[in-house]
């Protein structure tokens, strides 16, 4: 018995040989069993001008291989050694007894990879890149003048920097060769860029002011149009740190970090085009008036909020307004604001929400100076009897607060707490610091005036 697991595991041992035997020669692709000829090179890619040395295993073998090239005009050999003579692609053929072996050959030109024209004030250059190591110079041609401009490279690879000073403001267009060691050029590459001066600079003026808004969770500057590349804000941010931030060049910027009372300054930035070596800017605008549209909670004195001064953002982040008829006006986005037309603020007399539906929502971000206790109180106008609200501020929850009674008319404003003998109003505890709170209409037919926090307890 012991015999046979011998037998067996020695013709297990076998098998495998001859299975790895067989994945090598997959990787051999040119292994003839029949001859044992191996030739190095399945397959060739050289630059014109190149030579290589084909090499034959097992090498007493070399001397009996016959090599023929099918096009002597692209590329000879001759004992196993390759000359490419021109650009093209053909085949080596070696003959070793009747075993004929196929060697396809490419023959090209070492390339430039890419040319980035960068133009700047009265100046420009070349970025040239190149990722093999056979060119030996680079020549730079002027399209318009025809003047020629040559740089070394002495067959190193990398990013090569041509320049050009003193140019006149234009646009420019260049068409640059790369040469190898035998003379031969490469493909023409094509660049362009713009060249500023004078003329270009006196266009340039920073980017008027339309209003600049602090809503209770940012502070949101907007200008009249979208003049310049960048903006270069300055500020203050609610840790205390002076700031410098560069932003694209939007309508309006939303400073999610700006600290309430602080100054603000900008600037416009100009940036030719993508890669212009230079930058142009603006003198920076200071001691921009900001329109405050925040709250602060006090023990000192009850906080009125108004109902359409609720956070920047739009649907899903300041507000949430199911009814798409709306007919928008012109308060908040005369305060920059683009993205509450959804909610219904009502003439510059009133300013209230109205027409909102069960399940709106109105989110406010208040800053709290004084730790304590604050009752909400709510001024409504109805001639109805459904209202119903609820208040959130973070994980916290009101009661369902009815608005069951008329006041009078939709335009008459009541403070609920008192008119509606609501034996426990809203109370919340807020630490110092930020907070959000939601106005939830749980049930219409009123419009929402303001509402207004009682600090009552530490």
């Amino acid at each position: 018995m012991k015999r046979h697991i011998l037998t067996i595991k020695a013709i297990l041992f076998l098998l495998a040989g001859w299975l790895m035997g067989c994945e090598n020669a997959k990787e051999q692709s040119l292994f003839s069993f029949n001859k044992a000829l191996y030739i190095n090179k399945a397959t060739l890619t050289l630059y014109k001008g190149e030579e290589i040395q084909l090499l034959v295993s097992p090498e007493e073998n070399m001397t009996h291989v016959i090599w023929t090239s099918n096009n002597e005009n692209i590329v000879t050999v001759a004992n196993g050694l390759v000359k490419a003579l021109e650009t093209g692609f053909t085949d080596i053929i070696a003959i070793f007894g009747d075993e004929r072996r196929m060697i396809p050959v490419t023959i090209t030109l070492p390339e430039i990879d890419k040319v980035v024209a960068r133009g700047g004030d009265g100046r420009l250059t070349l970025d040239i890149y190149i990722n093999n190591d056979k060119i030996n110079k680079v020549k730079a041609i002027d399209d318009v003048t025809g003047i020629e401009t040559n740089m070394d490279i002495s067959f190193e690879k990398g990013v090569f920097h041509l320049p050009f000073t003193g140019l006149s403001e234009n646009d420019y267009t260049f068409t640059v060769y790369g040469y190898d060691a035998y003379g031969n050029q490469s493909p023409a590459i094509k660049a362009s860029c713009k060249v500023t001066g004078d003329i270009y600079k006196t266009t340039l003026a920073n980017r008027p002011l339309k209003i600049a808004t602090q809503w209770g969770n940012c502070c949101v500057i907007t200008w009249t149009n979208v003049t310049g590349n960048f903006i270069d804000l300055y500020y203050t941010n609610e840790t205390g740190k002076e700031v410098s931030r560069r932003v694209e060049a939007d309508l309006s910027h939303a400073i999610l970090d700006f600290k309430k009372g602080s100054t603000l300054s900008y600037r416009t930035v100009f940036l030719p085009d993508e890669a212009a070596l230079d930058t142009f800017y603006m003198p920076i605008i200071s001691g921009i008036a900001i329109t405050n549209k925040s709250y602060t909670l006090t023990a000192a004195t009850p906080c009125e909020i108004f109902a359409r001064d609720f956070d920047y953002g739009g649907e899903g982040i300041g507000f949430h307004d199911t009814n798409t008829s709306n007919t928008a006006r012109s308060y908040r986005k005369d305060l920059g604001d683009d993205g509450s037309e959804a909610v219904r603020i009502d003439d510059a007399t009133h300013l209230n929400i109205g027409s909102a539906n069960a399940g709106d929502w109105f989110a406010y971000t208040i800053e709290v100076k004084d730790e304590g206790d604050y009752q909400v109180d709510v001024q409504y106008g109805t001639t109805g009897v459904t209202g119903i609200y609820s208040i959130e501020a973070g994980e916290r929850k009101s009661a369902e607060i009815p608005l069951n009674k008329a006041t009078g008319g939709w335009q008459t404003y009541i403070w609920c707490n008192v008119f509606l003998n609501i034996e426990k109003p809203p109370v919340f505890h807020f630490e110092a610091g930020k907070h959000r709170i939601k106005f939830i209409n749980v049930a219409t037919n009123y419009n929402f005036k303001s509402l207004k926090f009682t600090y009552i307890s530490p």
